[in-house]
């Protein structure tokens, strides 16, 4: 249904002033004539385009609608803030919540990202890194198109900024024009950076981590006749593609590899290892920049919100790390806990248990475990931590490498890296390409989890009514109620919530 009301003017203004939200320089660029005057200033905007990923609706919401609604986790059904039992229990609504503010979020971060795109070409700044700049803009448009793509299906597909009011409304584009806008996008990408890292940017490598992921997708969601996808015409070229995009990030490069200590890889201290290929920036010691993104999977003992609490070190005998006081938001699965080979050291990253400094117990929770990946032992208050989410990360794309491959000897080489650092033995020889590409998939599940892919996972290989029960809106979520009633181009896809 569509409520019969249309707030123009309000809607024209958010567009407008996106940048409105946070109080920080630049305080909106609004035209041309004002603010892109500078290298300095382009740099500031592009700055201001990927900082969208830090407010609570984009950063929650992120794993809310990838993980939480997945059956690796949950959280209690009286926890409503964001929508969050709605989107765990699957009573999924145009109206909740979190479904608004993150499609909000990534738009913001869409029309930031065209905003600098049509005015960089106007500032003096040296070709290449011109290029480069315009390279991560186009890496963060995609971004977001993969993300809202995979998520609601058909979304309208802004190219450009919002200038008038004659811009402000947009029909759907159709799944696969977003899917030739993002590839589109990231080739652009690839060709226009370099291999550079920056904390909490994206480079060269992240294009092409992204775009193989892109491929992967479009690949298994033919092959499995997931619903939306059928208009993929060749799964197996699909798959030759992300095989060739990832294989770039694998082999043609040094800059990004493997990380050989698992640990090692959630280092809050230490994102800029050589695993991670793109993250959220965070600071715990800056106003914009600190993270509450620790808390909400720590659990709550029942203190002051600035009481100490220790963790046992997941490989450290006798080693306790302190962490910030929680919400118990996130609860980890013990049957996903469980289901855990043995002797697989990923297992350790769980846990159920708080201490004290001295070692001694404080409690225990036996119904749930809780995620140590985002633990920040140097926090400085609940909200003041360095913690965040790791979007790409270099077993991702190992990973991505191998199930793309098939059963050949290099794909082998990848996943076995993988299962070795967790403490597995090799996997088994002789696997049909098939049955080789099972394997992978359920080894991403237990290398990525809560890290913002199992839905996605589940979608593309079309089992999420097999894993999660006849639930609604299973492959493409409802476009958010207020954006269909302030858009008279788009409507309700009555299809989406049955949808097999």
């Amino acid at each position: 249904m569509k409520f019969k009301f249309y707030y123009v003017v309000s809607f024209f203004l958010f567009f407008l002033n996106s940048c409105a939200e946070l109080d920080e320089n630049p305080k909106g660029f609004y035209t041309d004539q004002n603010f892109f005057q500078s290298e300095d200033e382009v740099e500031s905007a592009i700055l201001y385009a990927y900082i969208v990923n830090q407010t609570n609706e984009y950063l929650y919401g992120y794993i809310e609608l990838t993980d939480l609604s997945s059956e690796i986790m949950y959280c209690t059904p009286t926890n409503t803030f964001y929508g969050r039992n709605e989107i765990d229990l699957w009573q999924i609504s145009p109206l909740t919540i979190g479904i608004q503010g993150f499609y909000k979020y990534s738009y913001i971060g869409v029309n930031r990202a065209n905003t600098v795109l049509d005015n960089i070409n106007s500032v003096d700044i040296e070709i290449s890194k011109k290029n480069h700049f315009t390279g991560e803009l186009y890496f963060i448009r995609a971004w977001h198109y993969f993300n809202l793509v995979r998520l609601f299906g058909e979304v309208p597909l802004r190219k450009s900024s919002v200038t008038s009011s004659e811009d402000l409304f947009l029909a759907k584009s159709n799944i696969q024009e977003v899917y030739d806008f993002i590839i589109e996008d990231l080739t652009n990408a690839i060709d226009l950076m370099q291999i550079e890292r920056k904390y909490g940017r994206a480079d060269k490598v992240a294009a092409q981590s992204l775009l193989s992921k892109v491929f992967l997708t479009l690949a298994s969601s033919k092959e499995s006749n997931s619903p939306r996808y059928n208009w993929v015409l060749n799964s197996d070229e699909m798959y030759n593609q992300a095989k060739e995009y990832a294989g770039k990030v694998i082999f043609d490069q040094s800059t990004y590899e493997l990380q050989t200590d698992l640990w090692g890889i959630f280092d809050v201290n230490n994102k800029m290892n050589s695993e991670n290929i793109y993250f959220l920036s965070t600071n715990r010691e800056k106003s914009v920049g600190k993270s509450g993104f620790a808390a909400i999977w720590m659990p709550n003992p029942g203190v002051s919100y600035s009481t100490d609490f220790h963790v046992s070190h997941p490989f450290l005998t006798n080693t306790y790390l302190p962490t910030t006081w929680g919400y118990r938001v996130y609860r980890i699965s013990n049957q996903f806990v469980n289901t855990h080979e043995p002797g697989d050291l990923r297992k350790n990253l769980y846990s159920n248990m708080l201490y004290n400094a001295d070692g001694s117990l404080r409690a225990t929770y036996n119904e749930h475990y809780f995620s140590l990946k985002y633990i920040d032992p140097e926090w400085i208050d609940w909200d003041k931590t360095s913690s965040s989410p790791l979007y790409l990360r270099m077993s991702d794309i190992a990973l991505v490498y191998a199930e793309a491959s098939g059963a050949t000897s290099l794909a082998y080489q990848q996943i076995n890296k993988i299962r070795n650092r967790a403490g597995l033995n090799d996997l088994q020889l002789g696997l049909s390409d098939l049955d080789f590409r099972e394997a992978v998939r359920n080894e991403r599940k237990f290398e990525l989890s809560g890290e913002g892919n199992r839905l996605f996972e589940l979608r593309r290989t079309n089992r999420v009514i097999e894993t999660l029960g006849n639930v609604t809106y299973p492959y493409l979520y409802p476009l958010p109620q207020n954006e269909v009633d302030v858009n008279p181009k788009i409507d309700f896809d009555p299809e989406k919530i049955n949808l097999k």
